[in-house]
């Protein structure tokens, strides 16, 4: 798995090993490379790449979601959690979020820099996510009665509805 710096000068990529997974920060610019150790269970950069969101354990603290350097560097515990798993994601400037595995399904909240939490979507079976450029929308799919169904929502609106195509949002 490899994730890019929206500006494609910086990666960070997981490395499969018998001893356990590690993430690795790479700078193409100046050739940098770092270890960010095998506590990290999901990572995002932040839209502009001066920063990197991930959900797991760092250095000493509690499990949760952080807020560091690319590089591993200024590490901010933002939310601590007893959560097992949780996907994050940095949609725009001032919007993060996660998703978390729950009984029937998954459910996706927002996450402000300063910690507070707002559920912008109730438990959904096999459900998917592809957010918008500027993070204000997004498109879902969760698994209806007989197939995948697509989505639309309206974050800031909290407006949702049905788009009558069956398909995943990866595939979108």
């Amino acid at each position: 798995k490899t994730i890019w710096a929206p500006s494609r000068k910086e990666v960070i990529s997981l490395f499969y090993y018998p001893k356990g997974n590690h993430y690795k920060y790479f700078n193409y610019k100046t050739r940098a490379s770092i270890d960010l150790g095998t506590d990290i269970q999901s990572l995002a950069f932040s839209p502009d790449g001066s920063q990197t969101v991930y959900f797991g354990d760092r250095k000493g603290d509690s499990r949760g979601i952080f807020i560091s350097q690319p590089d591993g560097s200024s590490s901010k515990n933002i939310l601590s959690s007893r959560l097992e798993n949780a996907d994050v994601y940095w949609p725009s400037s001032d919007l993060l979020a996660f998703k978390v595995d729950v009984t029937g399904g998954s459910e996706l909240y927002s996450l402000s820099k300063s910690g507070d939490v707002n559920k912008i979507l109730d438990t959904k079976d096999e459900l998917e996510i592809k957010w918008s450029s500027n993070g204000s929308r997004l498109l879902f799919s969760q698994k209806t009665e007989s197939e995948i169904s697509l989505f639309y929502k309206n974050v800031p609106s909290e407006s949702e509805m049905p788009l009558n195509i069956s398909t995943s949002a990866s595939k979108c």
